[in-house]
């Protein structure tokens, strides 16, 4: 009775035993899906950690190789490892095809730099720089350099017209001739594949102001010109005799009191009443006569003796305007 007992026990030791040691072993095998370069693979492992399961599948990865977890990790059911290896990428440079060996997680930043160390020269890429190369296709790279230079420049002089009436209407007279001046200017130029691209002035100085031309307009509208022979006067004795209250004193000959503006001609030459520019005294009316004041002879009327004096004998231009 008692063997029979323990056979039964013995058995039912057994058979737990047997099924504990097909847990383990079941626990123990995981299964891992592998993606190597967008190659899907599942393996069945007893691996404990990531390295020991590459090693026993013959797996390389190297340090220039991407792949998703670390080396150290344990392995679990179910797991996904990503393995990515450097690629080859085609892409312009400066019009030129040109290729690079690229790592997995490497930017057009990152292949920028190698472009500018290669090159000694500074790239520029139409993608942004953060942008992953494994997902770009087309790239190109174009040089960029920057130049700055100074120059002389030359300042055109500007042109003033101005209206006379001293002038017979549509004649020209230049009054002052045009110098250009000069300045220096610095610019930024941007060259992109050695092609001019933009040009920035960051500075101009003048080191020559320029002179405007000046250009006098006739605007006058007169009748006659006359050159004459002009003296000046005044109201008192020493031109008319008189002195201040005598009867007419300052009076001229055509009743008028004699002011500036005021001049003696022949009314043979010019009519009483006549409107006059006369150089360099101005508008002026013919208003009074004199005993003297015969032909091709003006007399000018100033308040002052001193004024008078000083004007003295010219020839003068007289524009007969009305």
């Amino acid at each position: 009775m008692y063997k029979k007992i323990f056979s039964i026990a013995g058995l039912l030791f057994i058979m737990i035993l047997f099924s504990g040691t097909a847990n383990a072993l079941e626990v123990t095998s995981k299964n891992v899906s592998v993606i190597n370069n967008g190659i899907l693979n599942v393996y069945e492992t007893s691996a404990q950690t990531v390295k020991e399961f590459l090693n026993q599948e013959n797996i390389n990865v190297s340090s220039k190789d991407y792949i998703n977890c670390k080396l150290e990790d344990s392995i679990v059911n179910k797991m996904s490892i990503e393995i990515e290896h450097p690629f080859i990428l085609e892409v312009l440079v400066d019009g030129e095809k040109n290729v690079f060996n690229v790592k997995y997680n490497d930017t057009v930043s990152d292949l920028i730099n190698l472009l500018n160390k290669e090159y000694g020269k500074n790239f520029v890429c139409e993608k942004d720089s953060s942008f992953k190369l494994r997902n770009c296709s087309n790239l190109k790279f174009l040089s960029k350099r920057i130049e700055v230079v100074e120059k002389n420049e030359v300042i055109p002089f500007q042109v003033k017209v101005v209206n006379s009436d001293t002038l017979q209407k549509g004649k020209e007279k230049i009054v002052q001739d045009g110098v250009n001046g000069e300045k220096t200017v610095v610019q930024e130029i941007t060259f992109v594949s050695d092609k001019e691209v933009s040009r920035n002035t960051k500075s101009e100085k003048i080191t020559k102001k320029p002179v405007e031309k000046i250009i006098m307009r006739g605007t006058a509208d007169y009748k006659n010109v006359l050159i004459m022979n002009a003296s000046a006067y005044t109201a008192g004795v020493e031109s008319t005799g008189k002195r201040p209250g005598d009867k007419g004193y300052g009076i001229t000959a055509s009743g008028t009191k004699a002011a500036k503006g005021t001049v003696a001609v022949d009314p043979k030459v010019i009519p009483l009443g006549s409107k006059l520019y006369i150089e360099g005294y101005g508008y002026a009316t013919a208003l009074d006569t004199g005993g003297a004041i015969k032909g091709n002879k003006i007399d000018l009327f100033y308040d002052s003796l001193y004024e008078a004096k000083q004007f003295g004998r010219r020839t003068l231009t007289v524009y007969v305007l009305s």
